[in-house]
């Protein structure tokens, strides 16, 4: 008999096969598939808190590339001395300066409900 929960990523408790090629970045949509038209809307995501919000598809593969830049950048630190957001959000605006591509912080959507 093998184990129930084998082939999980790292320590994400997400199995290798629902991952994805952008893990540990991750997408969804808001408010249904985003349209010309309509107010639905991309979040990406990373695991350390960091999110951005853009319209259509080919932004939203841009500003996950950037995002995935950032997550290389700050992999083997030491998030004891600083904490994995602050890292991450710091290497992710030294990305963002050279790219046409920032998304919108998620924070300044009107269209979320805090």
């Amino acid at each position: 008999m093998t184990k129930a929960n084998s082939g999980f990523v790292a320590d994400s408790g997400v199995q290798a096969h629902s991952a994805g090629s952008d893990f540990p970045i991750t997408t969804y949509s808001v408010g249904g598939y985003p349209r010309w038209g309509n107010d639905a809307f991309w979040v990406v995501s990373h695991p350390a808190g960091t999110k951005r919000w853009c319209f259509t598809c080919d932004y939203r593969d841009e500003v996950i590339a950037n995002f995935k830049k950032a997550d290389a950048a700050t992999n083997g630190l030491d998030f004891r001395k600083v904490s994995e957001r602050t890292a991450f959000e710091i290497a992710l605006l030294a990305v963002e300066k050279d790219s046409d591509f920032k998304g919108n912080l998620f924070e300044d959507n009107k269209r979320v409900n805090w």
